[in-house]
């Protein structure tokens, strides 16, 4: 082994090993560093890994050490980070917290598209036009015994029908968007 930089009877080295000869070819090393292999050449050390920090390679060059977003967006959990996520998410027995102060957007954009229970996602629906009023239909009966003609009578319906008919339609317009949502069965 006088070849690989050792002295003949076993003293201490007087050069670094090389790699080529099983050594590290590096006189010193970083003092919890993580080592990278370099082909032929000496190893090359990492610094120390901040508090939380993760390798991370590109499977071209040499890995480096990230955190936080950086991280979560390197290994594809980009939804982590605030990014893009265009993956699914596995939540069985999961439960999702929010904070109590601003609280969490579902959507933040009434163009982008939603959807529950595997319905078709959609962008959010329009505003539902409002119905007419109440139930008045302009005319009061007194405890005077007022007696109403059937034309009267006939009117009053009517408009009591008209104003049913636009709160149904309403509630129509709004039990097809919960189910085009996939927030209700649809009928």
């Amino acid at each position: 082994m006088a070849g690989a930089g050792l002295p003949a009877g076993g003293g201490g080295l007087s050069s670094p090993v090389g790699a080529s000869d099983g050594g590290t070819g590096a006189t010193s090393l970083t003092d919890g560093g993580v080592l990278l292999g370099s082909g032929t050449g000496a190893v090359t050390a990492m610094s120390v890994l901040a508090d939380g920090a993760i390798i991370v390679g590109d499977g071209t060059t040499d890995p480096v050490a990230e955190s936080g977003a950086t991280a979560l967006t390197s290994l594809g959990a980009m939804g982590l980070a605030g990014g893009t996520f265009t993956g699914s998410i596995a939540l069985d027995t999961k439960d999702i917290s929010t904070d109590t102060t601003t609280g969490t957007k579902v959507g933040t954009g009434t163009t982008q598209k939603l959807a529950f229970w595997n319905a078709t996602p959609v962008v959010q629906p329009g505003h539902i036009i409002d119905p007419d009023g109440g139930a008045n239909v302009g005319h009061s009966v007194t405890d005077g015994g007022e007696t109403l003609t059937r034309a009267e009578l006939n009117g009053m319906l009517n408009q009591l029908g008209t104003k049913i008919n636009s709160n149904a339609d309403a509630l129509d317009a709004i039990l097809a968007d919960l189910a085009e949502l996939g927030l209700q069965a649809s009928s």
